[in-house]
């Protein structure tokens, strides 16, 4: 009985994860097999709506839509099936058996552009004849996204008409004041970063330049450089003057420049941190976590549920665990599937690993622990619960022992 009631949940997440209800998988031919793809996305897919200020944070708005984006089918790198959009892509698709190996991503391809980001996600997959083969591939930020703050302090100084160009090998992007305070971040494809400031001083007109490199980059990273001043005019970067502090894959710079009379600043001190057992603890947002999400029936499949966690200060996961009160979601039902109410998806048993991978939570292949930030969707659960309020406890552990917990609440309603 548990493995009907285990097969029938497959099937359901199958078809909402891949948001084709109407559509029923084919019975494959003879000489033939089939793939039923799933599509999802890995990381935070939505940008902040800024107020005039770039640090007043107004809401959100989704910036992709894996439904525009273009799907190739590849055997020994020649494609064999494409479509332009995912939208476009049928339940099931009949091929010939053989190894395979599905790409899928964003359609933008700029070497450097402003609110572009790039996703892509790739897998590899055997087809046999007469068999149907499900085919799962997570979507992730594959270029390097900038965002550029300044102080107030640093306003003061500095004439309105400074610009910060930062570059990557090939192309470059200029950040004017006034896309500074609209905060608009720009999107690079992955190489080492130079960012140059170039201005006048407000007190005399004085040229000012100063450049800092970024050689250590990879895709999801988040520069964020914030640019300080110390109000004595002089526009040198002191000793320890840049802090990184690492957050999901988040790069924070803090360039404090001092002025001419300043001390530099301590290599080791890191301002504003506070310190005290609360620092670097681990964090955890997503959609209905700060406030409970309302889903209907009608968009159960489409409203995104997903958490996003994270580690500080070099520190990483060892241990990522769920707890689910929910009046549908019961142990047994739960023990069906090889798992318990409460599971750890860095530390997955045997049994259950093939469950949280039907279930979206940990594709097969993708790792947890030791990683610094981990991002995931509990949406494989929407199609199973009933007109009520439904709680997912989320706990995170690393590896300095630091622990923090959040609970992402969702009411379903008709």
């Amino acid at each position: 009985m548990k493995r009907v009631i285990f097969i029938l949940i497959a099937v359901c997440l199958l078809v909402t994860r891949c948001g084709k209800d109407e559509n029923i998988i084919k019975p494959v031919s003879s000489e033939k097999g089939t793939i039923a793809l799933s599509l999802s996305s890995s990381g935070n897919f939505t940008i902040p709506i800024y107020t005039t200020k770039a640090e007043n944070v107004i809401g959100t708005k989704a910036d992709v839509d894996v439904n525009d984006f273009k799907v190739s089918i590849k055997k020994n790198g020649v494609v064999v099936k494409s479509y332009d959009k995912f939208s476009d892509v049928p339940s099931s698709i009949e091929i010939d058996p053989g190894t395979y190996t599905i790409e899928a991503g964003s359609k933008a391809d700029s070497e450097a552009a402003f609110d572009q980001p790039i996703y892509f996600g790739s897998s590899e997959f055997t087809v046999e004849v007469g068999k149907i083969t499900t085919v799962s591939v997570v979507c992730k930020l594959a270029n390097v996204k900038v965002t550029i703050q300044c102080t107030d302090a640093f306003f003061r100084e500095i004439n309105d008409d400074f610009v910060i160009v930062v570059r990557n090998a090939k192309s470059f992007l200029e950040f004017t004041k006034a896309k500074i305070d609209a905060g608009q971040s720009g999107y690079f494809k992955v190489s080492g970063l130079t960012v140059q400031v170039q201005g006048t001083r407000k007190l005399d007109n004085s040229e000012v330049s100063h450049t800092v490199t970024i050689d250590n980059v990879a895709e999801r990273d988040h520069h964020v450089f914030v640019f300080d001043i110390q109000e004595t005019g002089s526009l040198e970067l002191g000793s320890g003057g840049i802090t990184i502090d690492y957050s999901v894959n988040n790069k924070n710079h803090s360039i404090i420049i001092p002025g001419e009379d300043e001390d530099p600043v301590d290599p080791g001190t890191d301002p504003g941190t506070g310190g005290g057992d609360n620092e670097y603890l681990p964090t955890i947002t997503g959609n209905g976590i700060s406030s409970p999400i309302t889903i209907s029936d009608a968009n159960a499949s489409s409203t995104p549920v997903n958490i996003s966690v994270a580690t500080l200060n070099g520190k990483t996961i060892q241990q990522l665990k769920v707890r689910i009160e929910s009046p549908d979601i019961t142990a047994e039902l739960m023990q069906g599937m090889g798992l318990d109410l409460e599971f750890d998806l860095a530390n997955p048993s045997a049994s259950g690993a093939e469950s949280l991978d039907v279930l979206g939570l940990v594709p097969a292949g993708s790792k947890v622990k030791d990683e610094t930030s981990y991002s995931f969707s509990v949406g494989g659960f929407m199609a199973l619960l009933s007109h009520a309020t439904h709680k997912f406890h989320v706990t995170v552990l690393d590896s300095d022992n630091k622990q923090t917990s959040s609970t992402l609440t969702v009411i379903r309603t008709e």
